[in-house]
């Protein structure tokens, strides 16, 4: 679930993207990545070109180089090397790809940022706060997701978890109350 709504994000944050050209975004910091066998491996991308690698406290010195003509990371990790092209960059969250593949993701946690490594919800609580958009979670547990909670007026823009909606009935969580979203 995490990577199909990474993907889903993605094309809608990808303006708040920053480069990896601005490498005090990810230099010494310690990133985890977690694969597709939930094993977290710790990535730290040192300034002098070195890459230290922890799985589970066991320690590989890898290396690591900016490619800008590529816009992408050039990561040797001992047993293989790879390139890495930029997709979406911040303090917190990298997402990366394997170069060749447009779903190679490689996804990058900031674990002085993002403690819990969710970042399927640091994600989605940039883009709300990005766009302006307030949130109240639903009966069904779903999110009604409105530009500027101030009210559901003819006009708004409303979606329920990312799609937009025009013609429903929802009911709050948090309170009674229901908003009827036909013939706005």
């Amino acid at each position: 679930m995490m990577l199909s709504y990474i993907e889903n994000i993605l094309p809608r944050i990808k303006q708040f993207s920053a480069t990896l050209e601005r490498k005090e975004f990810f230099v010494d910091t310690p990133w985890v990545i977690i694969d597709d066998q939930k094993k977290q491996q710790k990535y730290i991308f040192r300034r002098n070109g070195d890459l230290i690698m922890s799985l589970n406290g066991t320690v590989s010195l890898g290396h690591w180089e900016y490619i800008s003509a590529a816009r992408s990371l050039l990561i040797d990790r001992i047993n293989d090397k790879i390139l890495l092209n930029q997709n979406f960059v911040d303090p917190a969250v990298m997402v990366l790809n394997l170069d060749g593949h447009k779903d190679g993701y490689f996804i990058l946690a900031n674990e002085l940022l993002i403690p819990d490594l969710d970042v399927s919800g640091y994600l989605q609580r940039l883009y709300y706060l990005k766009n302006n958009i307030a949130t109240r979670k639903l009966k069904s547990g779903e999110f009604l997701e409105l530009i500027t909670f101030s009210g559901i007026t003819s006009g708004s823009t409303v979606a329920i978890n990312g799609q937009p909606v025009s013609d429903c009935f929802v009911e709050l969580a948090e309170s009674d109350k229901k908003y009827d979203m036909r013939n706005l």
